[in-house]
């Protein structure tokens, strides 16, 4: 019997190969779709729970209230706090520090010794407490994990570092040479650890003990409770109540620290983060791109862009089984004879609900192995686009394989309902007598089905163009700064003889002066699209503490704005040979330049009104404002623009310079490297093009659109394949009623529009449908961005216009292949 059942599946399949390869491809493509998307968010949602007992790690963080305003949350807490709450809090079992190595950016480190020359410039490193090892799971390839971190002078290297440094000769025991900004040291390879996975939120290329920052800053600096910039991680024990623990942490913070905070309107309080919450965590602040910042070593997943995709997948797949149970709908006139023999001949219900259950399995069987094959196919690329590692191996995980299982069982099951249940119902003689066309094309139901196909296809279509749309506004829109024709050379960290910085920036400007196809160069503190160097406390004239502002600093030459192309609104911008600080802190210790937005921050109704007032900073320090310029943005649309001071640094880490435009960049370039090997043979030259370090911040961003856009191309995809379908089996319905029309007299054009109307206005139901439904979408996802373009009515009509477009050369062929058959061929059986 089973045998007979899987031999009259297959004859049915082969004998109706249109409907047959229709459902298959549909379902590939949707079951293709699940898998590379379901995977990827299996995958973010699993972050940082590779650690060995990551339900006990928590991320300590700091909450700080000014002057009863809106709270903010650091993750950059003292530098004593997790030893203070080892020794009071029982519940704590150990604990760990991490602090970026970081200043305007990452260490440059090369080998020693090394008669070829070869350095890694802005590496992400990190310092630890040698805890580090045992609190987290990274695992050490090479090395002793009790010993690795607990020499000063140490380093731990990722594999692909070691790989790019050292090949495949052993590096345990290799001195390398690394520079920041307290010059090169000499540092010995202690261990190698397994690159951190993607899906980590520590992300890393070195780590250094902790010792190696602590033991060179002077002990004044070092308070425990008086030095910011650590990130903390606690393990606690497995039967910890994390709220008495709240309470308790903060009884310690508010001993050690609180009453000082108090004196200046600061209340602080402590927050435990769940381990696995981190990864998608954007609310809390990771500091900025100065001294020691976490932002640069930590990874953020964007958890909207999850569920984005999750619902993408879900609504494709549910596509692609509406276009099975819609083929099986209007089919089901054909089917249906068959079903009358059948009962004839003495099948039972159940029978016939085996025999369709069995065909709706079989068809989807050979789609999952279709898009097993393919996903395969596709895994290199797509590891490469959304920058993971998944293999064949990746599969064979709980999760996946239960949403794989539930994903395949619940479209057998939605997909065989109508064949299996209703057909199977049928009376015999009803069957026979071909009256059953209430349940094909005579009912609503397969209307209904395109409807609820299109719908959500026409609201993806809606919502890439809006996506498209806001991508290229970000990457379009005036950020006050003239990037075209600018490169940005990074300073040289290791220097010949006994040259210092300072010396070293100066004489390769001097140098640069001698290229005529250079306009301009300029010092800066960052590069724009890296974010600035550091935030400081302001108020006007006085250190009033309800009048503190927050504004964002960097250190510029006086060339700055002739190279970046900023405008002067008021006063004046700095000169060359100009004091970079003054000696008298009582008048003032630095010439200052604001931004607009800076202006209106600390109460200034005018541009006029800033200038020459002096601005004094929380540690008493004044400022003094010589002009005011206009806004610009140095970091991306998502965020507004910041309140920005500039003050003067005549030699700085980061050099721009200004091609001419029309010049040979090739051959100017191999000026710029030839200047920089003179000068600095110990080094390597590296530059950039300021448009692509700006435009590498839209990186998610781009990705996202174009994931978006292809996910969107397969939904309508698999949504038109069964408008074809629908489309032969009306043609082939209405051949002898298209055949009567055309003996009357019919043009192929009116009897085009008479078939094509109804699938027409389907799709513009669709389009009425859907449109409200991408608009509040989109309206939450542009509510991400501080600059965002509005959704224009036009959008909608777009989506409309090329979806019925799409849909009606869908239909068309069908449609002409009858209308230009010839009407005896349709008429001979009447």
């Amino acid at each position: 019997m089973i045998r007979n059942y899987f031999k009259i599946a297959y004859r049915t399949l082969v004998h109706n190969k249109v409907y047959s390869f229709i459902n298959l491809v549909g379902l590939t493509f949707g079951l293709v779709t699940s898998m590379l998307i379901f995977q990827y968010v299996i995958f973010e949602n699993s972050a940082d729970r590779f650690h060995k007992n990551s339900d006990q790690i928590y991320r300590l963080a700091l909450k700080q209230t000014v002057n009863n305003g809106t709270p903010e949350v650091f993750s950059q807490i003292f530098l004593g706090a997790g030893e203070a709450f080892k020794k009071e809090v029982p519940a704590v079992e150990s604990f760990t520090r991490i602090r970026a190595d970081f200043f305007q950016e990452g260490p440059t480190i090369t080998r020693a010794n090394n008669t070829e020359k070869m350095a890694i410039k802005d590496i992400r490193s990190i310092m630890t407490d040698p805890s580090f090892l045992t609190v987290f799971t990274f695992p050490l390839i090479r090395g002793d994990a009790s010993t690795a971190l607990q020499n000063p002078s140490s380093i731990l290297l990722t594999a692909s570092m070691a790989q790019r440094l050292f090949g495949d000769t052993d590096p345990i025991g290799k001195i390398i040479d690394y520079s920041l900004s307290k010059g090169p040291q000499n540092l010995i390879v202690t261990g190698v650890l397994q690159d951190p996975p993607t899906n980590s939120h520590i992300q890393f290329d070195v780590v250094l003990p902790l010792q190696n920052f602590i033991g060179s800053t002077p002990a004044s600096d070092r308070q425990a409770w008086n030095f910011r910039g650590f990130t903390t991680y606690v393990k606690l024990r497995s039967d910890a109540d994390t709220e008495q623990l709240v309470a308790l942490m903060n009884r310690v913070v508010d001993r050690s620290i609180g009453e000082l905070y108090k004196r200046i309107n600061v209340t602080l309080s402590l927050q435990l983060q769940p381990m696995h919450s981190v990864y998608f965590d954007r609310k809390t602040d990771l500091g900025i791109t100065g001294d020691g910042s976490a932002l640069v070593t930590t990874r953020t997943g964007n958890q909207r862009m999850v569920y984005f995709f999750t619902i993408i997948a879900s609504i494709i797949f549910l596509i692609a089984l509406m276009n099975y149970v819609n083929l099986s709908t209007v089919r089901s006139l054909d089917r249906s004879k068959e079903v009358g023999v059948r009962k004839v001949l003495g099948a039972l219900k159940i029978n016939l609900k085996i025999q369709f259950f069995l065909e709706t399995m079989l068809m989807n069987v050979a789609a999952l192995v279709c898009a097993v094959i393919i996903t395969l196919l596709l895994m290199s690329s797509f590891n490469s686009f959304v920058q993971t590692n998944f293999t064949l191996t990746s599969w064979f995980n709980v999760p996946f394989l239960c949403l794989l299982a539930a994903v395949f069982t619940v479209g057998v099951f939605l997909s065989g309902l109508y064949p299996a249940f209703i057909l199977s119902s049928v009376s015999p003689i009803t069957a026979l007598k071909g009256k059953v066309g209430s349940l094909t094309s005579r009912s609503f139901v397969w209307r209904l089905l395109v409807v609820l196909q299109y719908t959500p296809a026409i609201a993806l279509v809606v919502c890439t163009i809006v996506v498209y749309n806001q991508l290229d506004f970000m990457q379009k829109k005036d950020i006050g700064l003239q990037l075209d024709d600018l490169v940005t050379i990074r300073s040289p960290r290791f220097l010949p003889g006994n040259m210092s910085s300072d010396q070293a920036e100066a004489a390769f400007r001097h140098e640069l002066r001698k290229i005529s196809s250079i306009e301009g160069a300029s010092y800066a503190g960052n590069q724009a699209g890296r974010g600035l160097n550091f935030l400081a406390a302001f108020s006007p004239d006085s250190a009033d503490e309800s009048t503190i502002k927050w504004i964002k600093c960097s250190g510029v030459d006086q060339d700055f704005a002739n190279v970046f192309g900023l405008k002067v609104l008021a006063g004046f911008f700095f000169t060359e040979g100009m004091e970079s600080t003054y000696g008298n802190p009582n008048d003032f210790v630095r010439k200052v330049v604001l931004n607009e937005t800076a202006v209106r921050s600390l109460g200034f109704r005018a541009h006029k009104d800033a200038i020459g007032r002096v601005l004094t900073a929380k540690d008493g320090l004044r400022y003094y404002v010589l002009g005011i310029v206009k806004d610009f943005n140095w970091a991306s649309a998502h965020k507004a623009t910041d309140p920005v001071m500039l003050w003067y640094t005549p030699n700085n880490r980061f050099m721009t310079v200004r091609i001419s435009s029309g010049a040979d960049m090739k051959q100017t370039l191999a000026q710029l490297k030839s200047s920089y090997d003179k000068l600095f043979p110990t080094d390597v030259f590296h530059y950039e093009f300021a448009t692509d370090v700006y435009n590498r911040q839209y990186g998610e961003d781009e990705k996202f659109t174009q994931l978006f856009g292809f996910f969107t191309c397969m939904a309508i995809l698999i949504a038109s394949l069964g408008l074809f379908g629908l489309s032969a089996f009306t043609a082939a319905r209405r051949s002898k009623e298209v055949a009567v029309r055309r003996v009357l007299g019919a043009s192929v054009g009116t009897i085009f529009s008479l078939l094509a109307e109804d699938f027409l206005k389907l799709v513009l139901l669709a389009v009425v449908i859907g449109s409200p439904l991408a608009w509040y979408a989109m309206n939450q996802w542009l509510q991400d961005f501080a600059y965002h373009i509005s959704i224009q009515w036009w959008v909608f009509v777009l989506a409309g216009i090329l979806t019925a477009l799409i849909a009606l050369l869908t239909v068309s062929f069908q449609i002409i292949k009858a209308a230009l058959l010839n009407p005896v061929k349709s008429l001979r059986s009447e």
